[in-house]
């Protein structure tokens, strides 16, 4: 059950049009055929998804615009800006389910706020499944699930875990040290205050 829909009873290209992945690499092609695989997009929605995901100017400045090159892996992109045109890939294509292996992980503190932003904005209604390391891109998530040697070790809200003795990943928050320990505890009561 994702999204509350048994995936198990879609069709596989009903499940991978509502699903969208946000990798570590593009493919060699254009802008907008990184964004809008299939070309369903207008131009319009294109340059939407782009300003949302805060590349508009970039991609503006380049020569062809939304037909311009982009190399295999995103080879003439910053690791910043290949995961923001992996999120305005994700918002073109307006999925419920999001998949997200660290999308921060590489990236400057500028561009992991303006993804952090574009997620919470663009994907509010959404389910984002995210593997995640960095515990500051997930406090304020609904669920979180704590794996351990591939199985699932526990799960509840950031909250609920936080309080839970023993919990792993009070654990994991506890490792952070004391000043993120103590903002990661805040974040994880006012997204529970703001649940209720």
């Amino acid at each position: 059950m994702i999204d509350g829909m048994d995936i198990s009873q879609l069709g596989l290209a009903e499940v991978r049009q509502r699903l969208s992945i946000i990798p570590h690499n593009l493919f060699a092609s254009t802008v907008r055929s990184n964004l809008d695989r299939f070309g369903t997009a207008s131009d319009a929605a294109l340059w939407k998804c782009l300003e949302r995901a805060g590349l508009k100017a970039y991609v503006q400045s380049l020569d062809g615009k939304l037909d311009a090159s982009v190399g295999e892996n995103g080879e003439d992109l910053s690791v910043g800006q290949g995961q923001l045109m992996c999120l305005a890939r994700a918002m073109a294509k307006r999925s419920k389910i999001l998949i997200m292996d660290e999308a921060t992980a590489s990236v400057d503190l500028e561009t992991d706020a303006l993804i952090q932003q574009a997620i919470r904005r663009d994907f509010a209604g959404a389910t984002a499944i995210t593997i995640a390391h960095q515990l500051n891109t997930i406090i304020d998530y609904d669920m979180i699930v704590q794996m351990d040697h591939s199985r699932v070790a526990e799960c509840g809200t950031p909250a609920e875990l936080l309080a839970r003795p023993g919990s792993m990943f009070a654990e994991l928050v506890d490792g952070t040290g004391p000043t993120n320990e103590a903002l990661l505890c805040r974040l994880a009561v006012e997204h529970r205050m703001e649940l209720a």
